[in-house]
């Protein structure tokens, strides 16, 4: 077995390597970058946020937006931006919607209450010594939601 060592390789040194997936990787991303710095030059200003520059496969570029609403609007303007972008290569163009994530806010879970036998037994108590008939009936209700609770 050899005991030389390796000297590390610069990060610039593997970047600037003409083969593999690396390289191939960063020219994608770069050719993605430069169309849609094109598009937002050429679709309105608005639109800019509300969609993504996905992919281009096999002369199809793939673009995601954020709602129906500018997905309409990107389909609309499809014809005019593939007669811009055909000289990139651009044949057609795919749009797709997908609502983004981080505006979503989730619901909180719905927390049930539960009442003991005793607290049940206690509310109907309190509901035989009250003489307001409507706070009687409330209380009987409530007493009753307790006791169905702690026989399931």
């Amino acid at each position: 077995m050899s005991s030389k060592k390796k000297t590390p390789s610069t990060i610039s040194s593997i970047l600037s390597v003409r083969r593999g997936g690396l390289n191939q990787l960063i020219q994608t991303s770069q050719r993605l970058e430069r169309l849609k710095q094109m598009l937002d030059q050429i679709l309105p200003p608005q639109l800019g946020a509300h969609y993504e520059v996905c992919g281009l496969h096999n002369g199809t570029l793939i673009l995601v937006t954020d709602s129906a609403a500018w997905a309409t609007k990107l389909r609309f303007s499809a014809p005019n931006l593939v007669r811009k972008l055909r000289p990139q290569g651009v044949d057609l163009i795919d749009v797709r919607q997908r609502p983004r994530t981080e505006n979503h806010i989730p619901r909180p879970a719905v927390r049930r209450a539960h009442m003991s036998a005793d607290t049940a037994k206690q509310l109907k108590s309190l509901a035989t010594t009250v003489s307001d008939n409507k706070l009687k009936l409330a209380l009987e209700r409530l007493a009753l939601h307790g006791k169905q609770h702690n026989n399931d």
